[in-house]
């Protein structure tokens, strides 16, 4: 992740709080598009992140 450009939260700028919002906006129509895929296929989220850790995680770290 990014590092922020200022440590002082006061100081960001209307732009960048736009841009918080569409990012949050794209990440929540993805998550539906997942949740919609899942149940589609007979399984809940849950278990899709079950799958995907089994299949693709590293372990713990």
């Amino acid at each position: 992740m990014a590092t922020p450009k200022t440590k002082d939260p006061s100081a960001l700028q209307k732009t960048d709080f736009e841009a918080l919002v569409q990012f949050r906006y794209q990440l929540r129509l993805f998550l539906r598009f997942s949740e919609d895929a899942c149940h589609a296929r007979g399984i809940t989220p849950l278990q899709y992140q079950l799958l995907l850790q089994t299949k693709g995680g590293n372990g713990p770290r």
